[in-house]
């Protein structure tokens, strides 16, 4: 998946699949996770915030999406 990157002191990059509802993240420290059912809503909501960082954890992670890292 491609990913863009993003200023954060968190995240480096961020991809999304809108067919398969796929959010691919890549943290700073070089981990790649995938987030599933995430819409194109909260990926929208997150690539347009001020803090990705916050965003993220605000509707992804605390969301309690399934997650695999890849």
């Amino acid at each position: 998946m491609d990913r863009e990157a993003v200023e954060s002191s968190m995240i480096k990059s961020v991809g999304y699949n809108p067919s398969e509802q796929i959010l691919e993240v890549e943290f700073t420290k070089g981990q790649v996770y995938q987030y599933s059912g995430v819409s194109i809503d909260i990926f929208d909501t997150l690539m347009s915030a001020e803090s990705i960082g916050k965003s993220f954890s605000q509707h992804v992670r605390s969301q309690g999406f399934p997650y695999k890292q890849v």
